[in-house]
Formats: C-alpha cells, sequence, structure tokens
C-alpha cells in the first residue's frame, strides 16, 4: 500500500486538499500530491500547496499533461488524449492504484476521473467551485456516479464524449467507495454517498488572528472575455454595485480577464483593480487580513468564506439577470448560488441588479 494521494489541477483544489488532510490523514502521516499540470498556471498550484499547513511534508509530483481542445485541430487533439492516456496508465497509475486513500481535486475533470477509476481504496471527492454543487443537485441516485457533464444534442458534443470514452474509459465511479467532502453536504444529499461537510477547521484557525482591512473587496468575473457578455451589460453591473459599495474598493481580477478590461473598470468607476497570484480564498488564508465587506455576483468564494470569515465582515452577493448570460452551464450553476444562498440561513446578502436600460452608462466621479 502507497501513502494517500491527492490528485489536483489548481490552487484552490490544494486548499481544500488541505481541509481534507486535516480531517482524514492520521498526525504526522506522510502523503503525495499528484499536480496534474494542464495549463502554464498549474506551477502556481505547487507553489501554492507547499505553503499550506498540513501539507509542508508532502511529496509533490508535478505531471505534464496536455490541454484537450479540437480548436487546434483534431488531430493536436488526438495526439493530447494519447498522452493524457500514456501518463494516466503509466506515471500516475504508480501514485493511485494503492494509495491507502484517494483524493480527487475535481469529479468533473476527466483526466483526473480516469485516473480515479485505477484506484482500489476509497475515494474522497472534493468540491471544485459552484458547478459543484449544480452537479449534486443534477446527479441521479443510482450505484455508480457519473460525473461527466452532460454533451446536449451537439454532434461536437457528443464526438468529445465519444474520444473521452475511448481513450479514457467510462466516466463512472461505485458509490460505495466514494466519500464526499463538501461544503455543499445540502445539495448532496441526494446522491446516495457518504457525506463529510468541509468545515474549513484549518482556514479557520489562520483567519482568526487576522486584522480587518477598512476597504471593500469586489470579486471580478470574466464573463465578457469567455464571450457571455457584452461590455456594456458589464458595466452596468458593476455600476448598481458601486451604487451599495462606493468609491472605496479594490476590484479583484479574475486570473481570466483581460488588462484591457481592467482599464475599463478602472476608468469607469474609480476602483483600484487588483490580480492576485492565488485564487482569492487562498490568497485572503494566508495574509491573514479581511476586508470590510466581500462582494460579486456569484462565486464558490462565497460559498467557502462564511465557514472562516470573523463576525462584523459583510458578503454581498449581487443577483445578476441570469438569462442574459449565454452559457446554459453558467446560467444553472448561477440559479443554484443564487437560491442556495437565499432558501437558506445564509450570512450572504442578495442585492438584485436588474437588466440595463439601453445606453445607459456614468460614474466616473
Amino acid at each position: 500500500m502507497t501513502p494517500p494521494c491527492f490528485l489536483v489541477t489548481t490552487p484552490l483544489q490544494a486548499l481544500n486538499a488541505m481541509e481534507a488532510a486535516d480531517r482524514f490523514l492520521e498526525k504526522g502521516e506522510r502523503c503525495t500530491v499528484l499536480v496534474l499540470k494542464k495549463t502554464a498556471g498549474a506551477r502556481e498550484t505547487v507553489e501554492a500547496a507547499r505553503r499550506l499547513p498540513g501539507l509542508e511534508g508532502a511529496e509533490f509530483v508535478a505531471i505534464d499533461a496536455s490541454q484537450v481542445t479540437s480548436r487546434r485541430g483534431p488531430a493536436r487533439a488526438v495526439r493530447a488524449l494519447w498522452h493524457n492516456r500514456r501518463l494516466i496508465q503509466g506515471p500516475v497509475r504508480r501514485y493511485c492504484e494503492d494509495a491507502r486513500i484517494l483524493f480527487l481535486g475535481n469529479l468533473m475533470n476527466r483526466e483526473l476521473l480516469a485516473a480515479a477509476q485505477l484506484a482500489k481504496s476509497d475515494i474522497v471527492i472534493l468540491d471544485d467551485g459552484t458547478s459543484t454543487a449544480a452537479f449534486f443537485e443534477a446527479a441521479g441516485d443510482g450505484d455508480r456516479l457519473q460525473p461527466a457533464p452532460r454533451a446536449g444534442n451537439a454532434l461536437s458534443g457528443k464526438c468529445k464524449e465519444a474520444a473521452f470514452r475511448f481513450f479514457y474509459g467510462a466516466a463512472s465511479l461505485p458509490k460505495s467507495r466514494i466519500i464526499l467532502f463538501t461544503t455543499y453536504p445540502e445539495s448532496s444529499a441526494g446522491m446516495n454517498c457518504r457525506v463529510v461537510s468541509n468545515e474549513f477547521r484549518v482556514c479557520r484557525r489562520l483567519v482568526a488572528a487576522g486584522r480587518t482591512l477598512p476597504e471593500a473587496h469586489f470579486l471580478g468575473a470574466p464573463f465578457v472575455e469567455r464571450g457571455q457578455l457584452d461590455w456594456k451589460e458589464y458595466a452596468h453591473w458593476l455600476i448598481e454595485a458601486y451604487a451599495h459599495l462606493g468609491r472605496d474598493v479594490r476590484y479583484i481580477a479574475h486570473w481570466a480577464e483581460s488588462p484591457e478590461k481592467l482599464r475599463q473598470v478602472e476608468h469607469l468607476l474609480g476602483w483600484e483593480t487588483v490580480r492576485f497570484a492565488l485564487p482569492y480564498e487562498m490568497q485572503f488564508v494566508l495574509d491573514g487580513a479581511r476586508p470590510r465587506i466581500v462582494a460579486g455576483c456569484f462565486s464558490s468564494a462565497f460559498d467557502i468564506l462564511p465557514r472562516f470569515f470573523a463576525p462584523g465582515t459583510g458578503l454581498q452577493a449581487f443577483e445578476i439577470p441570469v438569462e442574459r448570460i449565454r452559457s446554459a452551464a453558467i446560467q444553472s450553476a448561477a440559479r443554484s448560488f443564487y437560491r442556495r444562498h437565499r432558501d437558506t440561513a445564509s450570512p450572504v446578502d442578495i442585492i438584485t441588479i436588474q437588466q440595463a436600460a439601453p445606453g445607459r452608462q456614468s460614474v466616473r466621479r
């Protein structure tokens, strides 16, 4: 039997790995953190994980996987799939197959899922943002977990799903060996899996000694860059947020937001824009400082931060006209988010934003 193994791809997954290590590992038990590097940002995942309490003594292994995309032609996509299959069946298998327990950072990542199918032990599935809760709510109650996202009726989607199955195998895991370590225990109630609530015990200890800043933070989103919204519509949402938050705000950029869009935000609102190297939740924990208010549209940060926020810090989520977003998957995640925080005893204040009036745009004071 080999040491417990964490399969992750992003810094936020590493933060959840830290909490899972505190909850599931024996004191002083050695473990492996295996980072599957599909993008340039994976280097940040390794460096961030090394700084986290409970993972200092872990063995860190970074493996270069390929990004599977058809944008550069089907031949490259096939080569990427074949490369990843060889990695999974070779070096990844050595760490996963006989691990005492395997931790999966994202149940919707097909490479991680393919690696998890090799494991003989229990598999602990960690959260990876608001899409995890949306998946829990839509999943069936059969005896196998099938986390592959629905491809719809589009021919391209069906071809992609067929390619994944051919190279990686069927996307399913036996629920009898699955433990969900999640911030969304209510959403996972119908999954018929063992559920352990992630209470962020380590984060609470780290934040308890922190200080409060006089400013507010607004968490940006890459709707414009990803073609989900036009800039004018997103600008209207920001103006509505400005009316509630005022000028003393730092706009925390998502990693995918463009420098040009950030300059537009600064010019429109006079807010300072900041791009952290780490996800906001991790930056917040490691800095030990907290703003007076954290605001934004919808984000997994609002699901996580209440677990370790100190009293007196406000959380404000601006409810946007979800139907204006062009992606059905993002619409579903957004609706699930707002419903979750409106229908429960959530500390997040939901503030409704109206649809933009034609030609309306101002602020710059």
